[in-house]
């Protein structure tokens, strides 16, 4: 602060001491001249301690200076931002984002007169200067005509308003006043006329917009205001006439500018973070000002700012298929994945984190129905090559998209994903056969925007155990198997209406015909003893209920021979080669696993070792193994 300045405070200071000061001083207030000199060194002597007492307590006040949120529990003040815009405060910033400018006030707040052209210099009237010396207004003085100070740490947040906060924009975009903004007083309507409010740009050289309380242009057309522009050493202020904004003349859509244009309180670039800062004050020379003061709770602003964009929404798309192969991690590429306006056919991109299974894009509300497309990463430009689609139709309500197959997908709320698998139980192994033929899966299932969905979709071969398998939403329990070509027609091989329960392996058997199960078991053939002709697994227990026989083939090199287990089979079984011209039976084997190896209990690999020489008396070779437990 300059010299003339503390001077000046001294005085102020000086002429509200201690009565103890005072009875020092009186002595020599006299006619007398020597007296007069005396007198005039006393209180320079006294001024310059002040100044030194002053200057200790400003600093030590500007150190201490600290945020409380004691106030009230009512959001006198908020600032808040409309879609498209990202407003970051800091920790006292509300869930949803907006800005409850009272949790940033200190316990003593009140709001005094001060004048500023701008909002970014704030001067404070002494009332000391009133003719009267009762800090009261006298006739015909006004507020500019006081000696003024400047404001400090002190008054921020005590005697005005001041709060920085940032904006920041995915898209290059200006920024307007919603029609939802407004200023109001409780004590008087005049009063509120005086309250002023800038916005401050601090990315761009602290150019500022300032605002009074009128809502309507036409109100503030003629409100001049001779507000405090500067003062002098001595703190007497020079004014500067100013007509304050109407909040109306930014709002979006008013169209207030001289070609019929909006006018624009911010612009911010794409990706750009600006810094900005709101300052509220009480504009002590205008003429409504007639509460010198106003507290916290007279006080009713809300501020919210927007932009040209729509409404948007955030749209995910998430990757649930068995393999994981949307994102083409497991290929070394990052794919790219886009979501379709199918009205429009104007593309989003969609973004995601590094080795994420999710997207997500920001779209307009307008958009009512979608689709999601996979392209090539490498051939992008104009023309990409499109890789999968999901036909995700119309939007509604929900708002995370799964995709659970290279075609199939669904709208979904707390998705629980269920693997479904069905293998190949039949006597000469012919559901892939030498056309490699296909299986779709068919369902209906109720979606997260409530509609009823008819799934349609083709189910993903696994060669190493000879399977097919899908991905479902784990709250469906009847599904129909379609055994199609390559081409997705049909073959007329169909297992329909099955229901699964909670159980996710189907062992098909013959046509129309198989099982349920939760459990598989398997021969590991390495002493090759099938040499050629066919597996088959005997399933049986000394309970009720019908023994069962199933195929086990295997397209592997790996010489893996899968048996769904039955539910109600858990404890035996015979392996058994047989004649693969006709369905395995006891008819037509050639070798079976001896009686010792038939309780696999919670093993699930049987491991061939040879063969073994007669058994009870009967010239027989029996398979020869052991049985061990492995992850499956």
């Amino acid at each position: 602060m300059r010299a003339p300045e503390f001077t000046e405070k001294s005085k102020r200071v000086l002429n509200k001491c201690s009565g103890f000061f005072k009875t020092i001083i009186k002595p020599f207030s006299s006619n007398n001249p020597e007296k007069g000199k005396l007198n005039k060194l006393i209180r320079s002597t006294v001024a310059l301690a002040l100044m030194v007492v002053l200057f200790v307590t400003m600093t030590f006040s500007w150190m201490m200076s600290s945020f409380t949120s004691n106030i009230t529990n009512n959001d006198y003040i908020t600032i808040d931002a409309d879609a498209g815009l990202q407003m970051n405060y800091g920790e006292e910033q509300n869930p949803d984002g907006s800005i409850s400018i009272n949790k940033a006030l200190r316990d003593d707040f009140k709001l005094h007169e001060c004048s500023s052209t701008d909002g970014r210099n704030i001067f404070f009237p002494i009332y000391d200067y009133s003719p009267n010396g009762d800090k009261s207004f006298s006739n015909g003085v006004s507020t500019s005509d006081l000696l003024f100070r400047e404001a400090t740490a002190n008054d921020k947040n005590t005697k005005y308003i001041s709060v920085d906060f940032t904006l920041s924009s995915k898209e290059a975009t200006d920024v307007w006043l919603s029609s939802s903004s407004y200023i109001n007083c409780e004590t008087s309507k005049n009063t509120a006329n005086a309250i002023r409010i800038a916005f401050v740009n601090k990315s761009v050289d602290g150019n500022s917009t300032v605002f009074s309380s009128a809502v309507s242009k036409e109100y503030t057309q003629n409100d001049t205001t001779d507000t405090v522009k500067s003062i002098s050493t001595l703190g007497v202020s020079s004014t500067e006439s100013v007509t304050p904004h109407a909040i109306n003349e930014y709002i979006f859509g008013n169209a207030n500018g001289e070609n019929g244009e909006d006018l624009v309180l911010f612009h911010i670039d794409a990706g750009e973070t600006l810094r900005a800062s709101m300052i509220i004050w009480l504009e002590g020379t205008d003429p409504d000002c007639t509460n010198k003061v106003l507290n916290i709770s007279d006080l009713n602003i809300y501020i919210k700012f927007t932009t040209s964009y729509e409404e948007l929404r955030t749209i995910t798309f998430i990757d649930n298929t068995l393999e994981k192969w949307v994102d083409g991690h497991n290929d070394n590429l990052d794919t790219n994945v886009y979501l379709i306006d199918t009205k429009t056919n104007k593309l989003h991109k969609m973004d995601t984190e590094k080795d994420s299974y999710v997207w997500t894009v920001d779209i307009p509300t307008s958009i009512t129905n979608v689709k999601f497309v996979r392209y090539d990463p490498i051939q992008q430009g104009d023309s990409p090559t499109e890789w999968n689609y999901w036909d995700a139709g119309d939007l509604g309500a929900c708002s995370t998209y799964y995709a659970i197959g290279h075609s199939a997908g669904l709208w979904a709320t707390n998705f629980t994903p269920q693997t479904i698998t069905i293998f190949d139980g039949t006597n000469d192994g012919w559901l892939r056969g030498s056309n490699e033929s296909e299986f779709k899966v068919k369902y209906t299932v109720t979606d997260g925007n409530g509609n009823s969905v008819a799934m349609d979709y083709k189910m993903s071969y696994q060669h190493e155990l000879n399977r097919y398998s899908i991905i479902i939403p784990k709250q469906v329990t009847q599904v129909s198997f379609h055994r199609v070509n390559q081409d997705m027609t049909e073959t007329g091989h169909n297992w329909t209406y099955l229901n699964r329960g909670s159980n996710y392996f189907f062992n098909i058997t013959g046509v129309n015909k198989g099982y349920w199960s939760t459990r598989y078991i398997y021969i590991n053939d390495a002493a090759n003893v099938k040499s050629g002709v066919g597996f088959a697994a005997y399933f049986y227990s000394n309970s009720s209920g019908s023994n069962q026989w199933t195929g086990m083939h295997s397209k592997s090199p790996s010489g893996y021979y899968v048996a769904v287990v039955p539910m109600d089979k858990q404890s035996g079984v015979v392996f058994t080669k047989y004649k693969t011209s006709s369905d395995p039976s006891w008819d037509n084997i050639y070798n079976q696993s001896l009686n010792t190896l038939e309780n696999f209990g919670s093993n699930n690999r049987f491991t061939t070792k040879g063969y073994t020489g007669e058994k009870d008396g009967v010239k027989n070779y029996y398979i020869d193994g052991y049985w061990d437990k492995v992850s499956e």
